[in-house]
């Protein structure tokens, strides 16, 4: 039944636009309502008079502050002219917020999509392997984990030997790396190519 329904209104529109009814609806057709349109000269002589109150309101409201100060009646003026503006493109202003709320809707959307994608996606990861053990030739870490371990200083230049993750000052390992080539904590092999200096922002 409401599928019938629809299609009788669209058949009742495509009648009215082809100008075979007097009904532009369903609704207008069950109350026996006939509607007409404009005609040019109507939709001419409708906004010449609607330009006429409008000019006629804003002559009144000059007239009615003309005492007053100057910038009321620049504020008056304006937010008339604001009303009319609204008067005539009230559709096109309900459009383009429609639209606004549709384009905030599917940005938040996204970033909901977003985190949730990333929640699972943390979720899934392996756990980090057991750290290597220290072996009784390596060095013993300091007591603070901001000191380097080689040097036993402030790291300066904090730098990540990637084959065990521990960190040092960026000249103390690589130096120790090229004369060693073994992590100075867990004695593992490694390379200049496994030093990566430390960014942060």
């Amino acid at each position: 039944a409401k599928f019938l329904c629809g299609l009788q209104d669209v058949f009742s529109r495509v009648r009215f636009t082809a100008g075979l009814s007097s009904h532009a609806t369903l609704e207008h057709w069950l109350v026996e309502m006939p509607v007409s349109r404009l005609s040019h000269r109507e939709w001419d002589a409708q906004n010449k008079l609607r330009g006429a109150l409008r000019r006629e309101a804003l002559s009144g409201l000059m007239e009615a502050r003309a005492g007053g100060p100057a910038w009321r009646r620049w504020a008056a003026v304006k937010l008339l002219r604001g009303r009319h503006f609204v008067e005539d493109y009230n559709k096109l202003l309900l459009a383009a917020f429609a639209l606004s709320c549709k384009a905030l809707e599917w940005w938040y959307s996204r970033g909901e999509e977003a985190a949730k994608a990333a929640s699972t996606r943390g979720k899934n990861l392996p756990p980090p392997p057991a750290p290597e053990p220290d072996r009784e030739n390596g060095l013993k870490l300091p007591n603070s984990p901001k000191l380097c371990p080689i040097c036993r200083r402030m790291k300066q230049d904090p730098t990540v030997l990637t084959v065990t993750g521990y960190v040092f000052c960026y000249n103390c390992i690589m130096l120790h790396v090229k004369e060693h080539r073994k992590c100075p904590i867990t004695c593992v092999e490694a390379t200049e190519a496994h030093v990566r200096k430390l960014y942060f922002t």
